[in-house]
């Protein structure tokens, strides 16, 4: 639903093979794992905007609630199609339609990482151990601890650098 409601949008084609590690929306290529399934960039909770459907039937909706936008109609009462995300354990369904089309329409699209880097990474967590294992490091006590707390303080700059870049991009 996501991807044709930003079909829709754009006035492009979609199409997908089965076995491609990409489908395509418009000009856009949309990056799908082995599985054929996509990595959402969720928003978190409170980020999409919701107008009840009783307030749009009743006529008390501000008209510029939904003049202009692209607009999803789903159930949001709290115990029906709940789902778990990484920044919302109960976020409404409806809202993964949302957040695939607002992914796509802002070229903000998440991609696996792939095996080399997995590898890269791990080892560079073993070359960090092996390291601090050495003699001449572990003769002074407060170094290991030191190595450690540097490669936790690059991995959290890393990772807050990246985070700051998704918002920029979304933003």
């Amino acid at each position: 639903l996501g991807r044709a409601v930003a079909l829709f949008d754009r006035g492009g084609n979609s199409s997908y093979v089965v076995g491609d590690d990409h489908a395509t929306a418009g000009d856009q290529r949309i990056p799908l794992t082995d599985a054929a399934s996509l990595w959402l960039d969720v928003l978190g909770r409170d980020q999409l905007p919701h107008v009840s459907a009783a307030k749009i039937l009743d006529g008390t909706a501000p008209r510029s609630a939904l003049a202009g936008k692209l607009a999803f109609v789903g159930l949001t009462y709290s115990t029906y199609d709940k789902v778990s995300t990484s920044l919302d354990t109960l976020a409404d369904g409806i809202e993964l339609h949302a957040t695939l089309t607002e992914n796509i329409l802002s070229g903000h699209l998440l991609r696996v990482a792939g095996p080399l880097s997995a590898f890269g990474a791990t080892a560079l967590l073993c070359a960090i151990v092996i390291l601090t294992q050495l003699r001449p490091i572990r003769r002074r006590s407060w170094l290991p601890a030191l190595i450690a707390l540097v490669a936790i303080c690059a991995y959290l700059v890393l990772a807050q650098l990246v985070f700051a870049h998704t918002i920029i991009q979304i933003a």
